[in-house]
């Protein structure tokens, strides 16, 4: 092997280790790993940072929530509190912002707001704005609409709360009280609990409700929440659906 040679080898490796290393510099600075918020269908999605191993989920892949009925309830004169009524049946937990309408009796806007649902998996739940000012006006219907909804996946699980009691009493301005006795049936600790309580009448009519932050709930403890009303209601009450779950934090 003569000198040439091998001074041309020695010159070719040392061209293809600068050229690696290089290489491996601009790459480290340019190359940047796919995500699940680069905007970009790519990793295993199956939509544009949805599914797949994103959190996020596709629209297409969920179905509607159900809105069933939205309500106004006098908390005192001039005051309000309106609940809308709705369904998950998916697997997947939601955020989403929301409007409500308010309207008198001869269908003139009194006042609409917005907020912000968390909206559990599978299950019914309640969205509650309390203690509203009407002014003078008296709300005859209520309108309520979900805008867009971000979909993820439900990494909490569900809950295993299970309602073992439910009392109802009077005071002595025969004002409704309930009290529910809410159990964890799960060896895991229940956090972020909500319960609400909507009363019926012997029509099926909503005439009052009530929502009530529980907080945690130890495993296998149980816990007793008390809905209670500052004046008697409209009409005798026959039925009382307790509705409970778990927010999604995301």
């Amino acid at each position: 092997m003569g000198w040439n040679f091998r001074k041309y080898l020695v010159l070719g490796f040392l061209l293809l280790a600068i050229f690696t290393i290089a290489f491996l510099i601009l790459f480290k600075l340019f190359y940047k790993a796919p995500t699940c918020f680069d905007g970009i269908k790519n990793q295993n999605e199956t939509g544009i940072d949805c599914g797949g191993k994103c959190l996020k989920v596709c629209e297409q892949n969920v179905s509607p929530v159900e809105v069933r009925w939205a309500r106004a309830f006098k908390v005192k004169e001039g005051r309000y509190s309106v609940l809308a009524f709705a369904e998950n049946n998916n697997l997947f937990v939601g955020k989403a912002d929301y409007i409500f309408g308010i309207y008198d009796e001869e269908n003139i806007l009194i006042r609409n707001f917005e907020g912000t649902a968390f909206i559990p998996s599978r299950r019914p739940f309640a969205v509650f704005m309390g203690n509203i000012d009407v002014g003078f006006r008296k709300p005859g219907r209520v309108i309520f609409q979900f805008k867009e909804i971000n979909w993820q996946k439900n990494t909490s699980g569900l809950d295993n709360i299970s309602v073992k009691e439910v009392s109802r009493e009077k005071d002595e301005k025969g004002a409704p009280r309930i009290s529910v006795q809410l159990f964890n049936d799960d060896k895991n600790n229940v956090n972020d609990l909500i319960s609400v309580a909507v009363l019926y009448d012997s029509l099926g009519d909503a005439i009052g409700a009530l929502r009530i932050p529980v907080g945690n709930i130890p495993p296998f403890e149980s816990k007793k929440v008390y809905f209670s009303w500052p004046f008697p209601l409209s009409s005798s009450i026959d039925k009382i659906d307790i509705l409970k779950w778990v927010e999604p934090k995301f």
